[in-house]
């Protein structure tokens, strides 16, 4: 019993100091929160089963990725001079983007091929397109 007191502590602890910060805490959870939005768009993709369903996941995907490009700004302005993208503290993250990301082909093949003429979709690829073009602004 006392040996499940102190495991139970220790995770406690280890807990609240993952919680509590360390060296890119900032740039870990917006990355994480990152790999969340693009894991929960794929499997909305991979369940839809009308140009309805299509659309409001992109219409989610989109609105999350909105309030993603705005944080990762501040983040890459905060880390200005430092790859992020070589920071062996975030190789996880970077390893759950990569994962996701995998996915996205087959999702937006399905997008073309099944849903490409449907005007909802349509309207919601516009959206997500118009959001997109943010990230890559200067």
């Amino acid at each position: 019993m006392h040996w499940m007191k102190a495991a139970g502590a220790a995770v406690l602890a280890a807990g609240l100091m993952s919680c509590s910060g360390g060296k890119y805490s900032d740039a870990k959870s917006a990355m994480s929160e990152q790999a969340s939005a693009m894991e929960d768009f794929t499997a909305g993709m991979e369940k839809a089963g009308s140009g309805k369903e299509v659309a409001a996941a992109l219409d989610r995907y989109a609105d999350r990725m909105g309030a993603m490009i705005e944080q990762g700004q501040k983040i890459k302005a905060k880390y200005e001079g430092v790859n992020l993208e070589t920071a062996p503290e975030l190789q996880a993250e970077r390893d759950r983007i990569q994962q996701a990301a995998s996915k996205f082909g087959q999702v937006f093949m399905k997008i073309g091929m099944q849903y490409g003429n449907d005007p909802d979709v349509r309207a919601a690829l516009q959206k997500w397109q118009a959001i997109s073009a943010k990230a890559t602004a200067p």
